[in-house]
């Protein structure tokens, strides 16, 4: 019963982190709710999502569907999304790249292994209202060079505690300057490494069967 629950919690966690991706939304776990009538007892997750979001049959599909491989990012991904606080959001965020990367060496040894070419969308910052006033210098470049900003202007300092200017990156929740210019940030980077995960994660699923293969 133990390993079967166990099992259990991390299929619900699992299809939890993989429903964050698709929806880019929050979904947490806030409450763990077990009851016992008669000889059998039975757990309760109740979840509380941000606000209002439609999920598809699609959605639950795709995410029923994402490699074991990348379970990892998709953990980070969901774990920025639902903190509240901006610094941690920024660095499960920029971590997903890391995993990324890590998978990417994986996935290519593996393609050239058996003879093929790994191919992936090359990806540029898009031009909208938030990346054209804060990140001008990027937009329309491949989005490596934001990242790379990303990590040298907040992941480094962050993660290591790095306050040697003092002014730069000040770590005080009463600082809401602080926290807008890391959420602007935070803003810009979701979307590039959820599509990252889900480049990575085209690459690793085989294409369906057409009509005409699967009679063979």
């Amino acid at each position: 019963m133990s390993t079967a629950i166990r099992h259990l919690g991390q299929i619900v966690a699992d299809l939890l982190d993989a429903l964050s991706l698709v929806s880019r939304v929050p979904i947490s776990i806030h409450h763990i709710d077990v009851a016992a009538p008669g000889r059998k007892f039975r757990r309760r997750y109740i979840t509380l999502p941000y606000g209002q979001h439609t999920l598809t049959e699609a959605d639950l599909k795709e995410a029923q569907n994402f490699p074991a491989r990348l379970r990892g990012a998709i953990r980070l991904f969901r774990e920025g999304v639902s903190s509240n606080r901006p610094p941690y959001r920024l660095l499960c965020l920029y971590r997903v790249r890391e995993v990324i990367e890590k998978v990417r060496a994986e996935t290519d040894h593996e393609i050239l292994t058996r003879g093929g070419t790994p191919t992936r969308p090359v990806r540029i910052l898009p031009a909208n209202e938030l990346t054209e006033f804060y990140f001008s210098q990027f937009v329309g470049k491949k989005v490596g060079a934001f990242l790379d900003h990303v990590r040298s202007e907040y992941r480094l300092a962050i993660a290591h505690g790095n306050l040697d200017d003092y002014f730069k990156l000040v770590l005080d929740p009463a600082d809401v300057r602080t926290d807008h210019r890391i959420d602007f940030t935070n803003a810009a980077l979701l979307p590039v490494v959820a599509e990252m995960i889900r480049d990575e994660a085209a690459l690793l699923t085989p294409p369906p069967l057409r009509a005409a293969d699967e009679g063979r």
